[in-house]
């Protein structure tokens, strides 16, 4: 299994999204909400304000996931699991099917502990590794939303819907989408630079629970390899 590409791509980048293109915005949502952006525009300054507003209110967040990864070739991937994010930059990222894997992140590290290959890589995160979809959760999301062009999707009592696309280049990805349910995160969609696209379902969601700092440290099972890259 590619664990790296999943960390690449989830936290160094974050149905299958095959509606996330990089194309006008429709009229009418799938599930009926009204578009409030006219088709067209890039930006909505109102819609990123109230964006941050909504992602900042999350001081931690829990919630089960199911991630479906849809690759160039049109191979799908499943992945099932729990996470765990508390502001600031502390996330668990516990993958248990089809393989056990932990992405924890704490005091600027990322730990992946992969049960498989007996092994625990390190790295550092900063800001050389780019923005990511997590970090909207995890970090400052105000400055993370100036980077990008927000646009709203859909705004209902039920569902809010918003666009994200990268104002410069990227080579991470080229559209995210986030998606509110009564009030609540319901998933994250992203389409990436090279045509994969990868939807993130969350369930079982509580905000704003009470999380013990000590969810976010890691026990390095005994015989382990550990590849530090922190130390370079």
């Amino acid at each position: 299994k590619p664990v790296l590409v999943f960390v690449s791509a989830v936290f160094f980048s974050t149905s299958l999204v095959l509606s996330a293109q990089a194309a006008p915005v429709p009229n009418k949502t799938p599930s009926g909400q009204s578009v409030t952006t006219p088709a067209g525009v890039q930006h909505d300054q109102q819609a990123a304000d109230d964006l941050a507003r909504q992602l900042q209110g999350i001081a931690s967040i829990s919630a089960r996931f199911q991630q479906q990864v849809l690759a160039r070739e049109g191979r799908v991937k499943t992945e099932t699991g729990e996470m765990l994010i508390k502001r600031p930059n502390q996330f668990r990222w516990d993958i248990q099917k089809p393989f056990s894997q932990e992405i924890v992140s704490r005091d600027s590290k990322i730990w992946v502990v992969d049960e498989d290959l007996f092994q625990v890589v390190i790295k550092k995160q900063d800001d050389s590794m780019g923005p990511t979809p997590i970090q909207l959760l995890s970090g400052d999301a105000k400055r993370f939303l100036q980077d990008y062009q927000v646009v709203r999707v859909a705004s209902g009592k039920e569902e809010q819907t918003y666009t994200l696309r990268p104002k410069g280049n990227s080579e991470l990805f080229e559209q995210l989408d986030i998606r509110f349910q009564q009030g609540l995160l319901a998933s994250m969609s992203l389409k990436d630079s090279l045509g994969g696209k990868r939807q993130i379902i969350f369930s079982e969601v509580k905000v704003n629970p009470t999380i013990d700092n000590k969810r976010f440290e890691v026990t390095i099972p005994k015989g382990f390899d550990v590849i530090d890259e922190t130390r370079s």
